[in-house]
């Protein structure tokens, strides 16, 4: 193939992806955009990775172990935690996890937006991870995923969305955000004002459901806000602090057997959702 034919292959796919996916939806201008319009969100976040990518100066890609920061790998504890508990309570995964799953422990991370569905004859649940949610009730219906905060938090580490299987159609039943954290509770909690942690675990109970079947009314749908943190010993597994659940979910060994502190405790808090 010359170099001619190879710069207008190119050009070819350059042309079918601003015409045929998201990026028709961006709207060209000279001035910066507001990114917390979806579409300029994802453009600003290839265009970072493409800046990684750069830096690498060429470099062909390959499969090799990355070393992950502590609060990355923390995260994929309690997403993988909070999946197995659903499959623990009866449900089925049927969407979410690849079939070369060893290629997440390779690549740089988990996608950011992965979707997980897990279902039993009665309910869907819906994991969400690392998930930048839409800004209106439009963008939200635009996207098909019906779920929008107008606040400036919209990435929560996990959102857990409940649907009821009725009359043939699903029915929204709550949504739990659980904020991950690989902290002690004395750095992530203070009783004397509300740091930066506490407002943006607050905030997270600004979401809304447009969909059909809406038991909320229009009204916030965020029925629980948990923390998950690493803590310690000196640490009680639930700590309430209205309106924020503080819960210790780490793995230990008791009696030369692997444990989850903190499992029991949330699958009774999913329990009580479903119920």
């Amino acid at each position: 193939m010359t170099l001619t034919n190879l710069l207008q292959l190119f050009e070819n796919k350059i042309v079918y992806f601003l015409n045929h996916t998201f990026l028709t939806n961006v709207e060209r201008n000279y001035i910066k955009p507001n990114f917390k319009d979806y579409h300029y969100h994802k453009v600003n976040s290839m265009f970072q990775t493409m800046q990684q990518i750069e830096k690498q100066k060429g470099e062909t890609v390959k499969l090799s172990p990355v070393l992950k920061p502590t609060w990355q790998i923390y995260e994929y504890y309690c997403l993988f935690k909070v999946v197995d508990i659903f499959k623990q309570l009866g449900h089925t995964l049927t969407s979410g996890l690849k079939e070369n799953i060893i290629n997440y422990y390779f690549e740089d991370s988990i996608p950011e937006g992965s979707k997980f569905i897990l279902e039993n004859d009665e309910n869907v649940i819906h994991v969400w991870y690392d998930h930048y949610h839409a800004n209106s009730a439009k963008e939200s219906k635009d996207r098909g995923e019906y779920f929008y905060t107008p606040l400036a938090k919209k990435k929560p580490d996990l959102k857990v969305d409940f649907f009821k299987k009725k009359e043939g159609s699903l029915w929204h039943n709550g949504t739990v955000i659980l904020d991950a954290k690989f902290s002690k509770f004395k750095d992530i909690y203070n009783s004397s004002y509300n740091n930066s942690i506490s407002e943006q675990l607050v905030s997270y109970f600004s979401f809304f459901y447009i969909g059909e079947g809406n038991y909320s009314g229009g009204r916030p749908c965020v029925v629980r806000m948990l923390c998950l943190y690493a803590g310690d010993h000196s640490n009680p597994v639930i700590t309430e602090k209205e309106p924020i659940t503080y819960l210790r979910l780490f793995p230990t060994m008791q009696e030369d057997e692997r444990v989850a502190v903190g499992e029991r405790e949330l699958l009774q808090i999913f329990q009580n959702i479903l119920n």
